[in-house]
């Protein structure tokens, strides 16, 4: 088969600094070889045009004709090298045999770096799955090319490179996507084997030196990108910086990570101890979606998460049914005093995961933390699996609340939740394959934990609407009673007229799963015709907002039925008109994961209608 490298489409929703941070930095936490937190280490270098000839040759001459061939405009001869170090230290480097090409052993961790795309060998409790996200390391490059170079717990040092380009040819001969830094074995095989620090001590000395690197003897991996990508922007180590507390923030504040990031000019290093000093000193842009009070709060909430005492956490009743109302049960109006008051609240929230195949499912929990905040424009929650944060859920934004959710990674709800994520690990998706290949109700069980906080703040909000006093404001606004005359009747009050009787509504709009209805309500007054828009809920006007990438009323997954009446509708107006008594509307195939903004009104009435 003839074929093009395609994993770079998996990541386009974010920026290349994004990906490199989350990507590296998971990689890393998934080999912790111990106790003590892992060290990470970011480091931008410009080498100039002091690079020795010589020793640029040798990195990278072998590679110049192919990217001819596949007609890159990069010309690297006349480029400074600017390159960066990203080195883990508290790992266990890639360990396993180098020149292993089946899937015999599935702990080979240098197997499934180099000689895989698309497949994993990571267990069910570590951050990634798809064998995709090695892939951002080429793609920082403008030769799209990296080396590896590895020191392993018995003191073995191997050093690999690895280029992905197109298919090409050169003078007749074709050649594959992926080449390779490396020694060829002298077999029938010609297999790419790696320099090792045993039979070539010079080669890995010299690349030692040449691009800086700590590694001295403790285990881990180096990774060197040479002449980092600058397709919008260069990689700055600020950006750098504010991708770490952005993704892995959770890590650093639970000390099993400590980042430090460099370049020419600055050195950053991010602990417990003073991520919230870092914060403080960053500049964060307007047009981030986080700020620095955010995360400062965010990281607070985090902090207290962790020092709760175990028996200060409101463990939830578990629901077959996952119904919040039951969830809650005899607590739901205590809790509600307690968020209204402006109590921090930490939940744990049971839930029932059960693999196809096993005996019985697995009672399983994740942990949220949940505050009132009048002062944000909408809610804003996170949530993690892991150590890894899970960036692109937003369900509370109609509350005014901060919302913290973390899943521990060997939870088997996280082992479900892993599988329902795309390659670049931002969201838990329902209709998951893998999931449902796996699990039972795996899109049920997606939903209730997308949706559990929102739906204990609904339930809170409900109970408070239910306690309104009627009498609160008696003392500010009454109506002094009429006085009593002899034989106990009232004497004249001011003459006032009738009030007329409320008309009933005209029509009724009901909330279904993934959609709405429009019906006739109880009365028997009908508007000729009736016009409903829609939109997500957003921050602003969810209708000025409307976007036909969310969705297109005239295309699928949205679905219109009817009756007594007819119906035409286009981007997210729908006209309803020859309005007759018992018409019904429904319009499903939203995004249940978000909410629906509607208004609807009548347009016209009938003739006989009193306007």
């Amino acid at each position: 088969m003839n074929y093009d490298p395609v994993q770079g489409e998996f990541f386009t929703e974010s920026d290349i600094v994004d990906r490199l941070v989350r990507e590296t930095l998971q990689n890393s936490l998934d080999v912790k070889s111990g106790k003590h937190p892992v060290r990470i280490r970011f480091a931008i270098h410009s080498a100039g045009q002091n690079f020795p000839k010589n020793r640029r040759d040798f990195y990278f001459g072998g590679l110049f004709p192919h990217l001819c061939a596949v007609e890159r405009d990069f010309d690297p001869s006349g480029q400074d090298l600017v390159y960066m170090v990203i080195e883990d230290f508290e790992t266990t480097g890639l360990t396993g045999d180098p020149e292993q090409t089946t899937d015999d052993d599935q702990d080979n961790n240098f197997y499934y770096f180099f000689r895989n795309v698309g497949r994993s060998g990571k267990g069910q409790d570590k951050g990634g799955s798809w064998g995709l996200g090695k892939w951002v390391l080429p793609d920082a490059s403008q030769l799209n090319a990296f080396f590896a170079l590895t020191r392993r717990d018995d003191g073995r040092i191997l050093l690999m490179g690895q280029s992905v380009l197109k298919q090409h040819t050169i003078d007749g001969t074709k050649y594959d996507p992926y080449g390779f830094f490396s020694q060829i074995k002298q077999d029938e095989s010609g297999l790419q084997i790696p320099f090792d620090g045993e039979r070539d001590a010079e080669v890995i000395e010299n690349f030692r030196s040449d691009f800086k690197l700590r590694r001295g003897d403790e285990p881990g991996l180096s990774v060197v990108i040479p002449f980092l990508s600058e397709v919008e922007v260069s990689i700055q180590a600020e950006d750098v910086v504010r991708a770490v507390i952005k993704h892995y923030f959770y890590p650093i504040i639970s000390d099993n990570l400590i980042v430090e990031v460099s370049d020419c000019d600055r050195n950053w290093r991010l602990g417990s101890d003073n991520v919230e000093e870092v914060v403080s000193q960053l500049d964060w842009p307007p047009d981030r979606e986080l700020n620095r009070e955010d995360i400062i709060r965010l990281l607070d909430m985090v902090r207290t998460g962790l020092e709760e005492h175990e028996t200060d956490w409101v463990k939830l009743k578990y629901s077959p049914k996952r119904d919040i109302e039951e969830i809650l049960s005899g607590e739901k109006e205590a809790l509600a005093k307690r968020f209204d008051s402006g109590e921090r609240l930490h939940f744990e929230i049971p839930v029932w995961v059960e693999e196809k195949g096993g005996r019985n499912g697995t009672r399983s929990h994740f942990r949220a933390v949940v505050e009132k905040d009048e002062t944000v424009e909408q809610g804003k929650d996170y949530y993690v699996r892991g150590n890894l944060a899970i960036s692109d859920i937003d369900t509370v934004k109609s509350h005014p609340v901060r919302v913290f959710v973390h899943i521990k990674e060997d939870e088997p709800l996280a082992h479900l939740l892993r599988d329902t994520e795309e390659p670049s690990h931002s969201n838990w998706r329902t209709g998951s394959t893998r999931a449902k290949e796996k699990y039972i109700n795996a899109d049920q069980t997606v939903r209730f934990v997308k949706n559990a906080v929102r739906n204990i703040l609904v339930a809170f909000a409900k109970e408070k609407k239910e306690e309104v006093r009627k009498d609160e404001f008696i003392d500010f606004f009454f109506v002094e009673s009429p006085k009593t005359v002899p034989g106990g009747g009232q004497g004249p009050g001011p003459d006032r007229p009738d009030l007329p009787e409320p008309q009933p509504a005209l029509f009724r709009v009901d909330g279904v799963s993934g959609g709405f209805t429009v019906s006739a309500s109880d009365g028997q007054r009908l508007p000729e015709s009736i016009s409903i828009d829609m939109a997500y809920e957003c921050r602003g006007n969810p209708l000025s907002r409307y976007s036909p990438y969310d969705f297109r009323l005239e295309e699928s997954p949205i679905v219109i039925e009817s009756k007594n009446c007819r119906c035409e509708g286009a981007g997210n107006r729908l006209a309803v008109s020859d309005v007759r008594e018992g018409f019904w509307v429904a319009v499903k195939g939203f995004d249940v994961n978000r909410d629906l903004y509607i208004k609807a009104e009548a347009t016209e009435m009938r003739e006989d209608e009193d306007d």
